[in-house]
């Protein structure tokens, strides 16, 4: 197994260029993994390429949960906030 650090985190805004094209709501529940249950991470933005592999990394692995997500077609990018919810 790989092991990483994550820093301390309230919150993780991710954006895209693309619409959203997929079912987010999969991210919105369920129980954080055990492997990274004690991870915290401080608030940040990336941009990424591909938000449902994003999503699907910060949601299924380090066990965040997708808690907003907004739609900005007139700009060409869409805003994910996901975060750390017990």
């Amino acid at each position: 197994t790989t092991k990483f650090k994550v820093p301390s985190s309230s919150c993780l805004k991710m954006s895209s260029s693309s619409s959203s094209s997929f079912d987010v709501s999969q991210f919105m529940t369920g129980d954080r993994p055990s492997e990274t249950k004690d991870y915290i991470m401080q608030q940040t933005m990336i941009r990424v390429k591909d938000p449902q592999k994003s999503l699907e990394f910060y949601c299924n692995v380090l066990g965040f949960k997708l808690v907003m997500y907004r739609e900005f077609p007139q700009w060409e990018f869409n805003v994910y906030f996901v975060a750390p919810v017990d």
